[in-house]
């Protein structure tokens, strides 16, 4: 048998199972070596059981007048789950039309064959996209979707109320700081004693003049009325 995903045919011993995942295309050898008469055609299917779990035949219908060889099946699991088939499996019907007279004997590409060619594998090499298989890539990108948005909610929450709390001190730092006004100091340069605070609101109204300043002017005034 070979399935598409897979790199090459395999062969199974008695009683040995596989596996058919949804969305997936298999070639199938029978058992069984076929001689059909010229006088008859053969009709083939699936067992009610392997359809209904959405095994279905892509490989035609009819086995020809005069073929011989061992029939090879292909098929699609159109269904959600796995097909599970074993060697020796009653997986086929094969039903034989009786003709009016001899057809001419098949004499095509697959007459005589024994075994699932290199050319059949070819063309059905590589892994197909199933909507079973999309499905779950589509989950999983979901998946990984939800735990990095947890992720990230987990990280920037915190350093959004940290910068939340920052700004709400700020801005009552300033208000505080506009109400009580703006200060400065004031210090006489003859003065030891610590600087006076001033209101810079009523620093216009008032003169600071040092005790030098005031001294010297009453020199002043003295030296000129003794003059």
């Amino acid at each position: 048998y070979f399935i598409t995903g897979n790199k090459t045919k395999s062969e199974l011993q008695d009683g040995e199972q596989f596996s058919i995942p949804a969305g997936q295309f298999v070639l199938i050898l029978t058992e069984e070596y076929l001689k059909i008469p010229t006088d008859k055609l053969g009709f083939i299917t699936f067992r009610f059981g392997l359809k209904k779990k959405g095994l279905i035949n892509v490989s035609g219908f009819h086995v020809d007048p005069g073929f011989e060889g061992n029939l090879v099946f292909a098929a699609y699991n159109a269904g959600a789950q796995p097909i599970i088939l074993s060697r020796g499996a009653d997986a086929f019907r094969l039903w034989l039309s009786e003709l009016d007279g001899c057809a001419p004997r098949y004499k095509g590409t697959h007459f005589n064959q024994t075994c699932i060619s290199d050319a059949d594998v070819t063309g059905l090499a590589g892994y197909l996209a199933s909507p079973a298989a999309l499905d779950k890539q589509i989950e999983e990108i979901r998946q990984r979707l939800r735990t990095i948005r947890t992720v990230l909610l987990a990280v920037i929450s915190p350093l959004l109320i940290a910068i939340l709390i920052y700004v709400i001190q700020q801005f009552f730092t300033k208000e505080q700081t506009g109400k009580g006004g703006d200060h400065f100091m004031i210090q006489s340069p003859a003065l030891s004693s610590p600087p006076t605070l001033i209101d810079a609101n009523t620093a216009q109204k008032q003169v600071f003049t040092s005790p030098e300043d005031s001294t010297g002017a009453i020199s002043d005034t003295a030296n000129t009325k003794s003059e």
